[in-house]
Order: structure tokens, then C-alpha cells, then sequence
């Protein structure tokens, strides 16, 4: 099972527009595995929500070059 933050940073770092969405799927199933095993209190929670925030602006992000880049 791959680590929940190196899916993150290879979303981050995707500069392939065709593979990014499937990448950011990889990244969020990861994580929200990964939530499932931490208890309320850890601190791991804040890192994974700021992460999550990071890849929802990444998305909207996306959305709007493929908007802009319609042929």
C-alpha cells in the first residue's frame, strides 16, 4: 500500500493534464484510508485536511484549463 503522502506529492507534481485527475483519486482514496486508522487526536488529521484542501484547488485549477484549453 502506497504512503498517502507520496501519492499526494506525485498529484502535485503531475504535469500530464490527462493523468492528473486519475492521480488526485489515488491521492484522496489514500487518504481517506489513512484517516480511517488515526484517532480523533492525531495530529496526522490536520496534515491530511491540508492536503485534501491543496488537491481540491489543484482540481478547480484543472477544471479551469480544461475549460480554457477546449479545442
Amino acid at each position: 500500500m502506497s504512503d498517502w503522502r507520496t501519492l499526494y506529492d506525485r498529484a502535485v507534481l503531475e504535469t500530464d493534464p490527462s493523468r492528473l485527475v486519475v492521480v488526485i483519486a489515488e491521492a484522496e482514496d489514500a487518504m481517506e484510508v489513512r484517516l480511517s486508522k488515526l484517532s480523533r487526536e492525531d495530529k496526522e488529521r490536520q496534515e491530511i485536511a491540508n492536503a485534501a484542501t491543496a488537491l481540491a484547488v489543484l482540481k478547480v485549477e484543472l477544471e479551469l484549463w480544461n475549460k480554457n484549453n477546449v479545442v
